[in-house]
């Protein structure tokens, strides 16, 4: 008679281990990173429909008034005609698209809320591409507000020839859109500048982030400090205008490929700088 001559075990998976449930969390751990920055800055929404939507901005500062003095028999004492500059700033909508591909039998098989995991990846991923976005517009429109003497680091009082530039600081305004953005590494580099009794960019005590006066946000969007870099970005956001339009699509194609579901992700915005003076940046040299 033919027998099993063995021990019941956890270890093979014939004796026992077949038996014993493997344990699975249910989630998937996500990586954290940053999410979309215009929404805390304080950024202009932007209406209108169509590809492109054209927004009025003034394009230079008022003049001030002329003195006229009172008016003669001869009507010679005239007012003095002045007209604002208006300008337009084209805002054309760009298309970012990410597609995802998933077997039927991973998505019948998985217990890991893996849809879930997408969505929360997805989302992600926009926060990231908004933020390129939004510093490239600022990189490429904004103000140089301060050209650093060193290629590799920021020094004691650089952070106040940004914050009191003479343009900028007519548009540092209470209304909440007043904020620094740059790299966590940038602001603890500008966090350890020592050797001076008096220290402008010392932690708060609130529990907030800020620097100077005005609040901090970070993103690695933002350069690091080299050569050439620009890694610092101050003023007020709300001369920086967004459109999106969608804000998300999702198609969910299960036809195109056999056995395949592909997600298909799209959005469509830009970013645009209203006013250069309101808004700009740091930046070092090439070496």
């Amino acid at each position: 008679m033919r027998v099993n001559d063995t021990i019941m075990n956890a270890s093979v998976a014939a004796d026992g281990k077949n038996a014993i449930p493997i344990g699975f969390s249910g989630q998937i751990a996500a990586r954290r990173n940053e999410i979309r920055l215009a929404d805390k800055l304080g950024v202009r929404m932007v209406p209108g429909v169509g590809t492109t939507v054209n927004f009025p901005y003034e394009g230079g500062d008022p003049n001030a008034f002329d003195t006229t003095a009172e008016q003669n028999d001869a009507h010679e004492n005239n007012y003095t005609r002045d007209a604002a500059v208006i300008l337009n700033k084209a805002f054309t909508l760009v298309k970012k698209t990410k597609k995802l591909e998933l077997t039927e039998e991973l998505l019948a098989d998985e217990d890991a809320n893996l849809m879930g995991f997408i969505a929360d990846h997805i989302g992600r991923a926009m926060g990231v591409s908004h933020n390129a976005l939004l510093l490239a517009e600022v990189a490429a429109n904004g103000t140089l507000l301060k050209s650093f003497a060193s290629a590799s680091a920021i020094a004691f009082g650089e952070i106040e020839d940004i914050m009191y530039n003479d343009v900028l600081s007519y548009y540092l305004d209470d209304g909440g859109s007043v904020n620094w953005v740059m790299r966590p590494s940038t602001l603890g580099n500008i966090r350890s500048i020592t050797g001076d009794a008096r220290q402008y960019a010392p932690p708060s005590t609130d529990g907030r982030r800020t620097l100077g006066e005005y609040p901090v946000y970070f993103s690695n969007q933002a350069s690091a400090s080299a050569a050439s870099a620009k890694d610092v970005y101050f003023g007020n956001w709300y001369y920086v205008g967004m459109r999106e339009d969608p804000a998300l699509s999702l198609i969910r194609d299960p036809y195109t490929v056999d056995g395949m579901v592909l997600l298909k992700y799209s959005f469509r915005t830009v970013y645009g700088v209203l006013i250069a003076g309101a808004i700009g940046y740091g930046q070092h040299p090439t070496g």
